[in-house]
C-alpha cells in the first residue's frame, strides 16, 4: 500500500519539473570560432540578411556585424572603423580626427548616452568589449572587436537584461 501511495507524490514531482523545468529553454548564439553567447528562449527569433533580433515578452536585443561602408550614410569609414566606434567612448581618440569626423563620433556618443553614463570595457579571449547603458532610454550599446569583425548588440529593455547578456558572452 505505501507504494501506491508514493506513486501520485512521484508523479506530482515529475509534473512540476516538466512544467517548471521542462518548459526552460538555453540556446548558443556562435558569434564567432571564438566567441558564443548563451540566451534563453524568445518568443520570436528574425533574421535578415545582416541583422538578428531576438524578441521576449518585455526587451529585445538584436545583432549585426559593422560594415564600415554603412555605418553612416555617405561615408566610406573602410579602415578606420575600429578607431571610429573606440572615439566615441574615448575623447582622446575622438580629438585625433579631423573635426568633422570628430564632431560626428561626439554626436554618436551622446546619442548612446556615454556622456551620461559609465562605459564598461571588458575582454573576453582576444575580443575586446566596450559598452554602455543608456539610463534614460533604457538600451544598451555593446560593441565586440574581433581580429575580423565588429560585432554590434543592441539591448531594449533593462539594465538587468544588458548585464545579463553581457556575461552570458565566453570564449569558444
Amino acid at each position: 500500500m505505501k507504494k501506491i501511495a508514493g506513486l501520485p507524490f512521484v508523479g506530482l514531482i515529475v509534473f512540476l519539473t516538466y512544467v517548471y523545468v521542462g518548459n526552460c529553454y538555453a540556446a548558443t548564439l556562435v558569434l564567432s570560432q571564438q566567441l558564443n553567447l548563451e540566451y534563453e528562449k524568445p518568443l520570436v527569433i528574425s533574421h535578415t540578411e545582416d541583422f538578428l533580433i531576438v524578441k521576449y515578452k518585455d526587451w529585445y536585443f538584436s545583432h549585426s556585424i559593422i560594415n564600415a561602408k554603412s555605418m553612416h550614410a555617405n561615408i566610406d569609414l573602410s579602415g578606420m572603423e575600429r578607431q571610429y566606434i573606440k572615439s566615441m567612448f574615448d575623447k582622446e581618440t575622438r580629438n585625433q580626427f579631423p573635426r568633422w569626423l570628430a564632431e560626428l563620433s561626439k554626436e554618436q556618443a551622446q546619442v548612446l548616452g556615454v556622456p551620461n553614463n559609465k562605459v564598461d570595457k571588458s575582454k573576453i579571449g582576444e575580443a575586446d568589449i566596450i559598452a554602455v547603458y543608456n539610463e534614460i532610454e533604457k538600451s544598451g550599446f555593446i560593441y565586440i572587436f574581433e581580429a575580423l569583425k565588429i560585432h554590434n548588440i543592441n539591448v531594449v529593455g533593462s539594465k538587468t537584461h544588458y548585464y545579463k547578456l553581457i556575461n552570458s558572452m565566453e570564449e569558444r
